[in-house]
């Protein structure tokens, strides 16, 4: 299979969902281009894709819809996010509480 340039705000889960309608795939993409599922990618950068089945269903409304997913936050985003932002953040019994 050739490979996908990604485009601006993309992760690798963006990528999966946009070439095979789906991200059962995103392991074996992470491996084959040597990156961790969750690393920030670039835009333009090359990423090698594989043979995988694609939930046809799924592409099709995307590209319907001139759908291109881009999840990552830019960086008006982050710093738009609240002080504290996260799980990582949190203490439990203090801002985070389970009842």
């Amino acid at each position: 299979m050739n490979d996908y340039k990604v485009y601006e705000g993309q992760t690798l889960y963006d990528v999966c969902a946009h070439v095979y309608g789906h991200i059962d795939s995103v392991m074996e993409i992470s491996i084959i281009n040597g990156i961790s599922p969750t690393d920030v990618l670039v835009t333009g950068q090359a990423i090698k894709l594989i043979d995988s089945k694609p939930n046809t269903l799924v592409k099709k409304v995307l590209e319907n819809r001139n759908i291109i997913p881009a999840t990552e936050l830019n960086e008006e985003q982050k710093q738009n996010l609240p002080p504290n932002f996260g799980i990582g953040k949190m203490a439990i019994g203090s801002t985070f509480i389970i009842r």
